[in-house]
């Protein structure tokens, strides 16, 4: 396990690694089933429910202190507030994506300690 991940667990109230896992793994399966629904919402025009989506994800992303999705989808949210046009919320959108896209690809990567 390495250092930034030992200081999360910690943050979290030393729970273990398998729970950590589990929760990131989670996440990401809801973050990309709300990805979809932001797409079909930008391509719906129903900018409004984006917001609510987005604030779900951030505060998510913020409790298992993932800063890349946290941060894309408070900029997501800033957006929507500010009722930008769909084509900036859409660029946001993708940068949130990208950062989940990230986020899953370097959890399946990192090593399981197995005494989590």
């Amino acid at each position: 396990m390495n250092e930034r991940k030992k200081e999360i667990l910690k943050q979290l109230g030393g729970i273990s690694e398998t729970l950590y896992d589990t929760l990131v793994d989670e996440f990401i399966v809801q973050a990309k089933k709300h990805m979809l629904d932001i797409e079909t919402y930008i391509s719906g025009n129903e900018i409004g429910e984006i917001g609510a989506v987005a604030h779900t994800l951030k505060g998510a992303a913020a409790n298992l202190r993932l800063p890349a999705i946290e941060k894309a989808a408070a900029e997501l949210e800033v957006r929507v507030k500010q009722a930008e046009e769909r084509q900036g919320i859409a660029a946001v959108a993708g940068i949130l994506k990208r950062s989940i896209g990230e986020a899953e690809n370097h959890f399946h990567r990192l090593p399981k300690s197995g005494n989590g």
